[in-house]
């Protein structure tokens, strides 16, 4: 059965002896990014740091750190993972519309958020500050309203404020372009821990207008669930 969410891939991870649980207080300067790296240069399991020094919520890393991990996310071996994939791009399924969703069990809005309150690493010591890495940047096309899923490294710059580069010939720059000439933001939603099949999906190099989400449906074999977003009109893996 597909993965719900992040958890249930950890727990899979940690039954199959995939995860290692840092118990050791860790910095989220350098520290985390030195394990990720360690990790992933030995082809060694998920990382689970749960106690992040100054912070109460604890940090996964190294999701992907090797096949074999990517290959359980996909619920596919070496043989046929490249069958599945495919046949998830040339059969998609359209997500599901769903009214409630653990995603929105905790709101926060306007003045009272603060990205800052995430443990976000810094990873390295050319990067100019902290970033969120694998979050799902969801986006539509303000003139057709066809749904975008991609990944770009977001450089967390304020309580509410991120960056991002998306090139020119990337789909979400397309959308921003768009929404600048018809004078308009462009709206997007950035969902985090969910199931893992979502950010591969999020990777297909589908030509433009194609929903990842549906990518995503279709590797599955069921509907990605989603749910609409609080505050702006854009819908969300629930």
């Amino acid at each position: 059965m597909p993965f719900k969410d992040l958890r249930q891939f950890l727990d899979l991870l940690e039954e199959k002896g995939e995860l290692v649980r840092i118990e050791k207080e860790v910095d989220l300067k350098y520290e985390i990014g030195a394990y990720i790296r360690k990790t992933s240069d030995l082809q060694g399991p998920a990382l689970l740091f749960e106690r992040v020094h100054g912070y109460k919520i604890p940090v996964v890393g190294g999701v992907f750190a090797k096949m074999d991990l990517g290959l359980m996310a996909l619920e596919a071996t070496r043989e046929n993972v490249l069958q599945k994939f495919t046949n998830g791009i040339k059969n998609p399924i359209s997500p599901k519309l769903v009214s409630v969703a653990p995603c929105q069990d905790i709101v926060i809005k306007g003045a009272e958020v603060d990205l800052t309150k995430l443990p976000n690493p810094i990873y390295s010591a050319n990067d100019a500050g902290p970033y969120i890495t694998v979050g799902v940047q969801i986006s539509k096309d303000p003139e057709t309203g066809t749904r975008n899923a991609s990944i770009y490294r977001m450089q967390v710059k304020g309580k509410n404020r991120l960056g991002l580069m998306s090139h020119v010939f990337q789909h979400l720059a397309t959308q921003i372009a768009k929404a600048e000439k018809m004078g308009q933001p462009l709206d997007v939603a950035i969902p985090l821990g969910m199931d893992p099949v979502i950010p591969n999906a999020s990777q297909v190099k589908a030509p433009y207008g194609f929903d990842e989400l549906e990518i995503a449906g279709g590797i599955r074999g069921q509907p990605v669930e989603v749910v609409k977003c609080k505050t702006v009109d854009l819908e969300v893996p629930a």
